[in-house]
């Protein structure tokens, strides 16, 4: 499994003289002896999206992150998990919030296979799958055995010797989804997305998880049909009866985020993104966006 874990360049994240990179595949950082200065508190309102997983442990104070149309609140203890392709929207930190940052991706494609289901990687596996952004509630033992543990691990890394990094890497990742899969064992209620879900909640969660894979080139209530093998008049009334709102509502919504998270990198021309939305021409694609945000992507870029 060790091959499943990334080298990434961590650049869009945060760094300072305290933050703690292991060889390009694990970032380690905490603000719990000093606290943040004002102009991080208030998060960008641009939309961006993840190239990593990130898991943030709230140790005092707050925070509120809204990501992929949904807002997550965390308070001391609670442990905030965003996945890759995650598309944040925006945060904002409590003046006294005290947090714990680590930052990794995982091959999906080398991913553990055959893993037991009761193991504690399996979870891992099993978290990959929600895409949507996830909380965890711990109570103050597991959340100091977390917190002791992603302490421990900044002193332990410095001094180890190259040959023996690997071990710990993966030591990392063993010990963080077992005490996740300990906690959620011990907590049913804690599984959130993972367990409870009638046919027609399920069927919304595996939608909300195509959008997310999708949405970029794909916006036809047809396709996503096609994925859950329904007639697309069929998907959609489900779809409308438990979420409130048509699928092509929430397709537009998601595709729309995305085009505002490349148009706000700065790495994309306007061409650019709607060739790499599978936009017929710019045009249209200009259209598509003026009619859901009231502004041209042009204009959107200069507003930046």
């Amino acid at each position: 499994m060790s091959d499943a874990i990334e080298k990434i360049d961590f650049g869009a994240l945060p760094q300072s003289d305290h933050t703690l990179i292991i060889q390009g595949r694990i970032y380690l950082d905490d603000n719990l002896d000093y606290d943040l200065p004002e102009e991080i508190l208030h998060g960008s309102k641009r939309p961006y999206k993840l190239i990593t997983s990130i898991n943030i442990l709230c140790h005092q104070g707050s925070l509120r992150i809204t990501a992929n149309q949904k807002e997550i609140y965390a308070q001391k203890n609670d442990l905030v998990i965003l996945l890759p392709g995650t598309i944040v929207e925006g945060y904002e930190l409590s003046p006294d919030c005290k947090l714990m940052l680590t930052a990794t991706k995982i091959n999906k494609e080398k991913q553990m296979d055959n893993l037991p289901p009761k193991s504690a990687m399996a979870i891992v596996s099993m978290l990959m799958g929600v895409q949507d952004p996830f909380k965890i509630s711990f109570n103050d033992k597991f959340a100091d055995v977390l917190r002791d543990q992603l302490l421990l691990e900044r002193k332990t890394y410095p001094i180890l010797e190259p040959d023996f990094i690997e071990d710990a890497i993966m030591g990392h990742f063993m010990s963080i989804a077992s005490i996740i899969a300990s906690w959620m064992q011990l907590n049913s209620s804690e599984k959130g997305p993972l367990v409870n879900r009638n046919r027609e909640t399920e069927l919304l969660a595996k939608f909300m998880d195509a959008i997310h894979k999708y949405a970029s080139t794909e916006r036809s209530v047809a396709f996503y049909a096609d994925k859950a093998c329904l007639s697309a008049k069929y998907f959609a009334r489900i779809i409308t009866k438990v979420s409130g709102k048509k699928p092509a509502f929430w397709i537009k919504q998601y595709a729309i985020l995305e085009a505002k998270a490349l148009l706000s990198s700065g790495q994309y021309s306007i061409q650019q993104v709607s060739d790499k939305m599978n936009f017929p021409n710019p045009s249209f694609f200009c259209k598509y966006f003026r009619q859901e945000v009231g502004m041209s992507p042009g204009k959107f870029m200069k507003s930046r």
